[in-house]
């Protein structure tokens, strides 16, 4: 048996609409209505939580949808990808545990209620279909970027063979290292006491796979693995 939400009746506006701009916790609402998909008709949105575990339906006028989030929902936000179309869209959300932010976001061609796409952390909305994403690593941020395809309507992720990572700390132990990501070639050693500059973060299909380039005090650039630059790195600004 469904056990619907509490539902908060609201308009469109700048309280729930948003494109050139980052998302706000305060803003998500379970009901809302607004012209999704630019025919001039407002739609009735919303949102019904099913079961505990992050199950949930969308309505949009007549046609509903099912998905799940890994929590408990905060509500939904009207959001415009590409301001260069005629269409917005409905960002559902969850805070998760501990700030886990994840989004799955939708749209209405008139008849049905379609993907756009998912992420996980911090959007901004530029509004011309592209969508930045952030996300805390540790000791620094990662960008993803997501761009709208206009004919599926579907954001996908664009490949970034490295991340920029931007950080500097100070080797506490001499540690070597290497010419490629493949750890071979040793061409380096940090010594204890000497700066070190995190360039970029190789993400590994593995754990154990994951590389960062760095440069030594002696502006040699080489690779670690990350299980060596955490032990052997210190002064990083990881979060509690």
């Amino acid at each position: 048996m469904r056990r619907p939400r509490l539902r908060t009746a609201a308009l469109v506006s700048a309280f729930v609409l948003l494109s050139t701009a980052t998302l706000h916790a305060s803003r998500f609402v379970t009901s809302a209505e607004a012209d999704l998909n630019g025919d001039g008709v407002t739609e009735r949105i919303s949102l019904e939580t099913l079961g505990e575990h992050g199950e949930f339906e969308l309505g949009i006028d007549d046609a509903t949808i099912e998905g799940k989030l890994d929590v408990w929902l905060d509500g939904f936000q009207i959001v415009d990808i590409d301001t260069g179309d005629q269409l917005k869209e409905v960002a559902v959300h969850t805070a998760g545990p501990s700030d886990d932010d994840a989004y799955i976001i939708y749209w209405f061609d008139g008849t049905a209620i379609k993907l756009v796409g998912g992420f996980a952390r911090w959007p901004t909305f530029t509004g011309d279909g592209t969508v930045y994403v952030q996300d805390h690593m540790g000791f620094w941020g990662k960008t993803d970027k997501y761009v709208l395809d206009r004919e599926s309507h579907e954001l996908a992720l664009v490949p970034q063979e490295f991340h920029w990572v931007g950080v500097t700390g100070t080797a506490v132990q001499e540690v070597a290292i290497y010419e490629t990501r493949g750890l071979e070639r040793a061409i380096e050693h940090l010594s204890p006491g000497g700066e070190v500059q995190i360039l970029l973060w190789y993400p590994g299909a593995k754990w154990e796979e994951h590389r960062y380039l760095v440069r030594s005090a002696t502006n040699i650039v080489g690779w670690l693995k990350m299980s060596t630059l955490q032990r052997t790195v210190g002064g990083l600004p990881y979060a509690d």
